[in-house]
């Protein structure tokens, strides 16, 4: 019976993580998608912002304040911008179970990466 228990909990977990998980990205590539509309450096970032702020509303499980967010230039040729989100989900409850069964699932980090111009 502990044996179930323990493989009960770790699916749940799992299926709890991967949801915010993937939640996420979603939310990072939207932000990303958005900043190529803007021109200069700021404009790409408050476009991503903005959308962030948007998408991240609609979303089930996830809280805007549990994530920090940054974005860069990416040089190159063409040039890109990217969006870095860290989330801290341990406002899911994740990280007591977890611990249980060996995982460490404290922080999500997702990233996504756009390219601008150069076509």
């Amino acid at each position: 019976m502990p044996i179930f228990l323990i493989v009960l909990f770790g699916i749940i977990a799992f299926g709890i993580y991967f949801i915010a998980a993937q939640s996420i990205q979603h939310a990072v590539n939207e932000a990303a998608r958005a900043s190529v509309a803007g021109i200069t450096p700021a404009e790409r970032d408050q476009l991503a912002r903005r959308k962030l702020d948007e998408v991240m509303e609609s979303l089930p499980l996830v809280r805007a304040d549990a994530m920090s967010v940054s974005t860069s230039e990416a040089g190159g040729n063409p040039p890109s911008f990217e969006v870095d989100i860290n989330y801290d989900a341990s406002h899911l409850g994740l990280p007591t179970v977890a611990h249980i069964i060996g995982l460490d699932l404290h922080m999500i980090e997702r990233r996504a990466t756009v390219q601008y111009g150069g076509f």
